[in-house]
């Protein structure tokens, strides 16, 4: 089951939960401006494309 916030169809469609604090510093430039930094509900998910 998804966490609160997140669809089921985003799980159904190859997304997976990432802890955010393995995102690169280059993503935390938006966290920064935002008014719910540091307290944010955002959960990070992420796509894994094959190749």
């Amino acid at each position: 089951m998804p966490p609160a916030g997140i669809s089921n169809s985003s799980f159904s469609t190859g997304f997976t939960q990432l802890d955010k604090m393995e995102l690169p510093q280059k993503v935390w430039t938006e966290c920064y401006r935002c008014s719910k930094f540091p307290n944010c509900d955002e959960v990070a998910l992420i796509y894994h494309l094959e190749v």
